[in-house]
Formats: C-alpha cells, sequence, structure tokens
C-alpha cells in the first residue's frame, strides 16, 4: 500500500477522475499537483504511478500525464469500485456488479459443490448461522462481515481463478449496500435462510441446490437496487 500521505493524494486525484471533476483528455502537471495539495513532486509521482496502474492516466509523450477515457479504466480495481459507488455513477455501478454477481456467485457455488471441502463447508455453515444470529439482534455492521466472508469463501474456494479474482470488487458493493443504507435495519429472513441453503447445498454435493440458492439471494438484491435507484434513459430502454 502507499504511504498515507501517498494514499490521501492518490484518491484525492482518484475521485476527482471517476466523478468527472478532471475531464477526459485532461493533462494532470506533477509541479500543479505537487502544490494543489502541498507534497513533494515525489509523493505526487508515486500517487499518478498507482493510477496509471488503474488505467485512469496515461503518460503521453510531450504532453504529460493525460486522464484516461471511462472505457478505459480497469473497473474490477476495488478502488475504482469504490470511487464510483462514491460519485454521481453510484447507481450505474451499483446494476453493474449486481449483474456482474448474478452471472458468476450463482456457477461459484455450484463449481464448489462439485467437489466441498470439509473445512470450508463448516466455515460457510458458520458464517450462515451467525449471519442468522446478527440479523435478529439487528447488528448490522456485524451481519455485513459474515456476508463478505461468506461470498468470499466460496468465490475464493470454486477452482475458478477468474471468479476468484472477483472477491475485491465485489466485497466493495456489499458493503456500498451498507454504507448506502440499503440495507433493512434487520435482513429479512428469506435472504440470511438462503445463505444457509447454499451452504447446505455444497455440503452435500448438490450443485442445482447450491445454484439456485445463490441466484435467489442476488435476485433479491437485484430488486432492491432496482426499487431504490433510479434507471439511467439507457437501462431504461433495455
Amino acid at each position: 500500500m502507499p504511504a498515507p500521505l501517498t494514499t490521501r493524494v492518490l484518491e484525492d486525484i482518484g475521485r476527482a477522475i471517476v466523478s468527472g471533476a478532471l475531464a477526459e483528455g485532461e493533462v494532470l502537471r506533477m509541479e500543479d499537483l505537487a502544490r494543489t495539495h502541498q507534497v513533494s513532486r515525489t509523493v505526487a509521482r508515486e500517487a499518478l504511478r498507482v493510477l496509471d496502474s488503474m488505467d485512469l492516466v496515461m503518460v503521453r509523450q510531450r504532453v504529460g500525464v493525460v486522464v484516461r477515457p471511462s472505457s478505459e479504466w480497469n473497473v474490477f480495481s476495488p478502488l475504482v469500485v469504490r470511487w464510483r459507488l462514491e460519485s454521481h455513477g453510484r447507481e450505474h455501478q451499483l446494476r453493474s456488479l449486481t449483474a456482474l454477481r448474478a452471472g458468476v456467485e450463482p456457477l461459484a457455488a455450484a463449481a464448489m459443490a462439485h467437489s466441498p471441502d470439509r473445512g470450508t463447508v463448516t466455515r460457510l455453515l458458520e458464517a450462515a448461522e451467525d449471519m442468522a444470529r446478527r440479523a435478529r439482534d439487528g447488528d448490522l455492521d456485524a451481519f455485513l462481515e459474515r456476508d463478505i466472508e461468506f461470498h468470499s469463501t466460496i468465490l475464493a474456494n470454486c477452482g475458478n481463478e477468474m471468479f476468484a479474482a472477483l472477491q475485491a470488487p465485489i466485497t466493495e458493493v456489499l458493503r456500498a449496500r451498507h454504507v448506502l443504507a440499503l440495507m433493512p435495519d434487520h435482513p429479512r429472513d428469506v435472504p440470511v435462510q438462503l445463505h444457509r441453503l447454499v451452504a447446505l447445498g455444497i455440503r452435500d454435493g448438490d450443485a442445482r441446490t447450491a445454484q439456485a440458492a445463490m441466484s435467489q439471494i442476488v435476485e433479491e438484491v437485484r430488486t432492491v437496487v432496482a426499487a431504490t435507484t433510479p434507471r439511467t434513459p439507457t437501462e431504461a430502454a433495455d
């Protein structure tokens, strides 16, 4: 991770790019950034290096560091996901990530059911049971952490390295539902019990049950997101 000072500058510039305050094609000059953020050129350079690794900026010969178009961003970078969720593009990001989850997580649960590991299944069942307890208590912070653990465990252990690489962006969207108050004070019983059904399906080698239950979980999320976020003109036309 970058040093704290670099992180501050990185996040300030990253948020400005993602929000559109720094527009596509804008040239970022090292001396201007150092002066604006009251840091050394070394700190500014390191922040730009990290932004370059996310494809938010690029170095153009005889021009300098230029803001890339959004079509070129690394949209799976956890920081890019977080900044998009904090920006005016929040609704679109929620919808696109939920669609990604719908395509990936049911398949990951089914794949894991084909070769369940006893220790991993035990962790899933424990997480599901603890989610139920936390839901009854209205402890949303603890509920969130167990929810993240549950979904990350399936992605990490489904045997597909491409799915496993999605743990970080999916974690960001799970956290965003909490931060953006898209979770009820007491999570509904049916989605909570569906997590247990996913875990039982995986334990029993029942890929169909695990996949169907995970599909229902994500569909419930999609319904909540659709009900609480306005559709863009493009989405409304689909």
